[in-house]
């Protein structure tokens, strides 16, 4: 967790690790832009770390997330 966290604080996204769980730490407030965002650089920071190649898919407000296996 420790190490993804300091791979997404990089890229300018604040997670709270808490031993091998990642916490979002969102606004109240939040449109559906910066939740893209928020994944976003989420999947990123673990695939860097792991060496993966997972995406995220999002279908609109409301969908649940998907995650796709890409290799």
């Amino acid at each position: 967790g420790y190490q993804i966290y300091k791979i997404a604080l990089m890229e300018g996204l604040l997670l709270r690790p808490l031993g091998n769980v990642l916490y979002f730490m969102p606004p109240y407030i939040i449109d559906e832009k910066d939740i893209e965002y928020l994944v976003t650089v989420t999947f990123k920071a673990i695939n860097e770390y792991f060496g993966t190649a997972i995406s995220p898919a999002f279908n609109g407000c409301g969908d649940r997330l998907r995650v796709i296996n890409q290799s």
